[in-house]
């Protein structure tokens, strides 16, 4: 699996591809946001400290008869700008808010 199938194959923009692990007919593939992308949620400064990650899990469309899952690993970030303290970076690929089950 590469960065470009997570950007044409699952719509996935902006995030590097780290591993693929398959076990037990299920494909698990984590992947990251690349660190020219990373933007403070509420006003979308560039000018920002990274403060720590940490992992979230998505089902994805499987491929073939395989089960896949998307492991993120989100960034906290502070703005340098406007001096607001740390925050999950926004996920482009999941609605805010919004739990999927």
């Amino acid at each position: 699996m590469s960065t470009s199938l997570l950007d044409h194959g699952f719509g996935i923009r902006g995030h590097e591809y780290l591993s693929a692990h398959y076990v037990e007919g299920q494909g698990d593939f984590a992947e990251r946001r690349s660190p020219s992308h990373h933007r403070r949620p509420v006003c979308a400064s560039q000018d920002v400290a990274r403060r720590g990650q940490s992992p979230r899990e998505f089902r994805s469309l499987p491929i073939g008869r395989k089960k896949v899952k998307a492991l993120a690993h989100l960034q906290r970030v502070e703005c340098r700008s406007c001096g607001a303290g740390p925050q999950q970076e926004r996920i482009p690929f999941a609605d805010p808010k919004l739990q999927y089950t």
